[in-house]
């Protein structure tokens, strides 16, 4: 019998013994983020909420998740299932994000102006497991002024 044979039969005793006792490896989750990008620019310091809407109406705003994205454009939830939670609301969730992305591509008439984007959180990809991928130049957004 060769080495590898020899490991192989002695991970998989291993493996049926702790089936056996009931003892088993617990999956380690990751906390979910959403990376937040402007193109290829992260959007760091944007504020981040998640807006609640039933029937196209403003329903409520989920205070818990309220936070700021971090230097690389990341915003990071606090708990595990937190995101499935969202995603998995019977009411739409928007994530509500100000920045300045694509104002270069509108008229504004004040000093201080922003882009507001309402994205819905079902709509934002996973590039993989637990992370999502939010690109803002691919989503509508209103112009305001501070």
């Amino acid at each position: 019998m060769s080495i590898t044979t020899k490991h192989f039969l002695i991970i998989l005793l291993c493996h049926v013994a702790l089936s056996i006792t009931g003892i088993q490896a617990k999956a380690i989750r990751r906390h979910p983020i959403i990376m937040v990008k402007c193109g290829e620019r992260p959007v760091s310091g944007a504020n981040v909420q998640f807006i609640e809407y039933e029937n196209l109406h403003y329903k409520d705003e989920h205070q818990d998740f309220r936070d700021v994205t971090d230097k690389h454009g990341h915003y990071h939830f606090k708990e595990v299932d937190a995101l499935d939670s969202l995603r998995s609301s019977e009411n739409e969730i928007r994530i509500s994000i100000k920045d300045i992305c694509k104002l270069d591509t509108v008229k504004h008439d004040c000093n201080l102006p922003y882009n507001h984007f309402e994205v819905p959180i079902k709509m934002i990809p996973f590039v993989e497991n637990q992370q999502l991928l939010l690109d803002l130049t691919d989503w509508k957004f209103d112009t305001k002024c501070i």
